[in-house]
C-alpha cells in the first residue's frame, strides 16, 4: 500500500442535538500506510455518534474502508478511538488520495431524538431508536416484538397539561367508584416510552424465566372453539402477574438495558397518569379509540372487534379460535391513536397510584364493555387472578 495521505483534516461540524453534548479534540495519525487512527472528545450527554471521511465538497468517501471502534454507537461521555482502514485498493492510486484534502466529519446525537419508537432486545439490552412504526424492521406487528425484542413508543406528554380521571358524565360500575379518581389535571415535565403491547409470555421468557401459568402451549387444546394447541401461545400477554413480579421484570430489563446502552434510561410499572394519558392517546373523552364504538349512554363499546371484554363474542364466533373470556395474543385488535394494543381488555393493567400503591387500569377480559373505561381504576392485590397482567414504561431519565 501507497502512504496514506499526507494532508488530512479535520472539519469542526458537528451535529449535538442533546443539550450540552459535543466533540472535541478531533486529531488522527496517519503514519501507518492505509490507516487513519482517529481519537475524539465526548463531553454532556451519552451519545450516537457517527463519523464520515468526506472531500471539500462534502462528498462521502467513507465506503472506500471501514470503520472499527467508537462510532455509530451509542456512547458514554469521555475518550473514544475509531480506525478507519482503506479497502479499496485503487482508491489509494487516485488523484484525490495522493494529493490529499479529506476531512474527518463527526456528528453526535441524541439517540431517541426523532425517534417514535423504541425496539430493545431483550436477551441483549441492546436498543435501537426509529423514527416511525414504517422504519421499524418488518413492521410493529412482528411476531418478535410479541416475543424477543419489546416495542416501546414514545408518548408527546412534555408540557401537557391532561385532564384525567372520570370527568363530568362519565359514569362507570359502583363497584369501582371508589378506587376511579374524579376529574384532575395532571402535568407532565418530559416525554416518556409505553411498551406497546403488554408484557407477553414470550417476553417473560426472553428476559430469562420459566412460563408455568395458565395459558401455556396446550391450554386451549380440547377445548370446543379451539381443538388443537396455540401456535402463538407466547404472544398471549403474561397474565396472573404479582407487583413483585412486575417490578423485578422491570428491574431486570433495566440492567440489561443500561449494560448495553450506557443510557440512564428507567423501566417501571407506569404511574396512573402516564397509563391514563398513553391511553387516551389525546383524546378528550373516555375512550382512547375516539369514536370508533362510542355508545352515547355508556361511553362503552358496542363493537367486539375493538376490545377483548367479557361481552366479546363476535371475536370468538368469527372463527378466531377464542373465547370471549380468556386473554387472546397482544395486538389483534386495533391499536388507540398512538399506537398502543389492548390498553383497554386482554388483561387489566398494574399501576402505581401515588408513588407506593396499585391499582388495575384498562379492565380485563372478564369486565363488561360499558365499565371498561381509560379513566376505570379497580383494586388490585399483591397476587392476582389470571386475568391481571401489566405493561412497562420508559422514562427517560430521573
Amino acid at each position: 500500500m501507497k502512504k496514506l495521505l499526507s494532508v488530512f483534516c479535520a472539519l469542526s461540524a458537528t451535529v449535538a442535538l442533546a443539550v450540552g453534548t459535543e466533540i472535541t479534540n478531533l486529531a488522527w495519525d496517519n503514519s501507518v500506510n492505509g490507516v487513519v487512527s482517529i481519537s475524539y472528545q465526548l463531553t454532556g450527554n451519552p451519545s450516537r455518534v457517527t463519523l464520515d471521511i468526506v472531500t471539500a465538497d462534502g462528498a462521502s468517501v467513507t465506503a472506500n474502508g471501514v470503520f472499527t471502534g467508537d462510532t455509530d454507537d451509542i456512547l458514554a461521555p469521555g475518550a473514544h478511538h475509531v480506525v478507519w482502514t482503506v479497502t479499496d485498493e485503487t482508491f489509494l492510486t487516485t488523484k484525490l488520495y495522493k494529493k490529499g484534502g479529506l476531512y474527518v466529519k463527526a456528528a453526535a446525537t441524541n439517540p431517541a431524538a426523532g425517534a417514535d419508537y423504541m425496539v430493545i432486545e431483550l436477551a441483549t439490552g441492546k436498543a435501537a431508536f426509529y423514527a416511525n412504526a414504517a422504519a421499524v424492521p418488518s413492521g410493529i406487528t412482528d411476531a418478535k416484538y410479541k416475543t424477543t425484542h419489546m416495542a416501546f413508543r414514545r408518548i408527546p406528554a412534555a408540557g401537557q397539561v391532561a385532564r384525567l380521571g372520570r370527568g363530568r358524565g362519565e359514569t362507570c360500575h359502583a363497584s369501582y367508584a371508589a378506587t376511579t379518581r374524579p376529574a384532575y389535571l395532571h402535568e407532565f415535565d418530559d416525554d416518556y416510552y409505553m411498551a406497546v403491547y403488554e408484557m407477553t409470555i414470550g417476553h417473560y421468557i426472553a428476559l430469562g424465566n420459566t412460563y408455568s401459568g395458565v395459558f401455556g402451549q396446550n391450554a386451549y387444546a380440547g377445548k370446543a372453539h379451539n381443538a388443537t394447541p396455540q401456535t402463538d401461545w407466547q404472544w398471549h400477554p403474561l397474565e396472573s402477574v404479582s407487583t413483585t413480579t412486575a417490578a423485578s421484570l422491570a428491574s431486570t430489563l433495566q440492567t440489561r438495558f443500561r449494560a448495553a446502552n450506557v443510557l440512564g434510561y428507567v423501566f417501571a410499572v407506569p404511574s396512573e397518569d402516564e397509563w391514563e394519558f398513553a391511553c387516551r392517546a389525546g383524546c378528550p373523552r373516555d375512550l382512547p379509540m375516539g369514536t370508533r364504538g362510542y355508545v352515547s349512554s355508556t361511553y362503552g363499546y358496542n363493537n367486539a372487534w375493538i376490545a377483548n371484554y367479557q361481552t366479546c363474542e363476535a371475536f370468538y364466533t368469527a372463527g378466531n379460535k377464542v373465547k370471549y373470556n380468556d386473554p387472546i395474543p397482544v395486538g389483534r385488535l386495533p391499536a388507540n391513536a398512538w399506537g398502543l394494543y389492548d390498553m383497554l381488555g386482554n388483561v387489566a393493567e398494574l399501576a402505581v397510584r401515588d408513588g407506593s400503591s396499585y391499582v388495575s387500569r384498562g379492565g380485563g377480559c372478564v369486565m363488561s364493555g360499558e365499565n371498561m373505561l381509560a379513566s376505570t381504576a379497580t383494586a388490585t392485590s399483591v397476587n392476582q387472578s389470571y386475568e391481571q397482567g401489566f405493561r412497562l414504561v420508559c422514562r427517560l431519565g430521573e
